[in-house]
């Protein structure tokens, strides 16, 4: 199999991926995404680092998997990033394997899952860096707003907490002060474009409100799901980020599991 990697400079994720594919016996090709020249390289698969549309779509009936920050124990900073977890994902941001996954990846994070669910509380709009790729080029701003005025509407008391590395002002909603955990702990729903909030939000047991683009956007609702359901959502996600050790894993999932359900 022909296999295309669009990479971003001193990507050792990518290198790795790269590495494991040849071993298993495929033709791979590495490429600088920010270099690439337009034509749609001669692939029967392609991965791309980052949100990068022309390139999927210059590879239209092909499958393509985005490398970004994963979900839980993220790659945030550089010193994270040999730590942390990336996404995979199939087609576009935020789309972790659609069919069931075991939980022991999940399990192995120590990450513990609220069984309550918790029914009342303010609603709090949860703010994203400004240019953070999640938010697709849409104005959060706007979207918080209207999202503050619909819960004001139906009698919900609206706080807001912006992202502490770079936040946006909201007005008439002064930030939230002390830690995510502290907003969260008096929240009845979070409400957020597309934020990996929401996965800390489902995990605490508490109602979450974001864009069709979001992972959890299956989850979303006025009610938060019972524990089984989103322990289900949380075993695929685990299976939809790795580290950089794990990346010999990363391929043989991908090939053998993965690929065969496209």
């Amino acid at each position: 199999m022909k296999i295309a990697l669009y990479t971003k400079r001193n990507d050792f994720f990518m290198a790795m991926l790269a590495l494991w594919l040849t071993r298993a016996g495929h033709q791979t090709t590495e490429i600088n995404r920010d270099k690439w020249a337009g034509q749609g390289l001669d692939a029967d698969l392609v991965f791309v680092h980052g949100i990068r549309s022309d390139i999927i779509d210059a590879h239209a009936g092909k499958p393509v998997f985005v490398v970004e920050s994963g979900y839980f124990q993220r790659v945030n900073t550089i010193a994270e990033k040999q730590s942390g977890h990336y996404q995979i994902s199939y087609g576009r941001l935020n789309n972790p394997p659609a069919f069931e996954c075991p939980s022991d990846r999940f399990d192995s994070l120590g990450i513990t899952v609220d069984k309550a669910v918790r029914k009342k509380g303010y609603a709090l709009l949860i703010g994203q860096v400004p240019g953070d790729s999640a938010l697709g080029g849409i104005d959060q701003t706007d979207y918080l707003l209207s999202k503050a005025a619909e819960y004001e509407a139906t009698g919900f008391d609206v706080k807001y907490r912006p992202h502490p590395r770079g936040g946006v002002d909201l007005p008439g909603y002064p930030a939230l002060p002390g830690s995510l955990d502290e907003a969260l702990d008096g929240a009845g729903i979070a409400v957020m474009y597309n934020s990996t909030t929401g996965f800390e939000a489902l995990r605490k047991g508490i109602a979450v409100d974001c864009a069709p683009c979001a992972a959890y956007y299956e989850l979303a609702g006025e009610k938060c799901p019972v524990i089984a359901d989103r322990k289900a959502f949380f075993a695929r996600s685990a299976y939809g980020q790795w580290r950089i050790d794990e990346t010999a894993q990363a391929v043989d999932f991908i090939l053998n599991k993965w690929l065969p359900t496209l």
